[in-house]
């Protein structure tokens, strides 16, 4: 588990609706930093099933975001 103490990055929360699939994706795919391109793609997928989940199963919104 990381640190759980660090500063806390860019952050975004999500309606319940299933348009907030893709906007977490491109919200992803926008986030500052130095990071490789098949890692992003990879944190994409992973965001995207995610929310998926939580829209679809918990009908919750959800946040994502991004620690240092």
């Amino acid at each position: 588990m990381g640190d759980l103490t660090a500063p806390e990055g860019p952050s975004r929360r999500f309606s319940q609706g299933p348009e907030s699939v893709a906007e977490a994706r491109r919200f992803v795919r926008g986030a500052p930093g130095d990071v490789a391109p098949d890692i992003v793609d990879t944190v994409q997928l992973l965001v995207s099933e995610l929310v998926t989940n939580a829209v679809m199963h918990a009908r919750t919104e959800v946040e994502v975001g991004r620690r240092h």
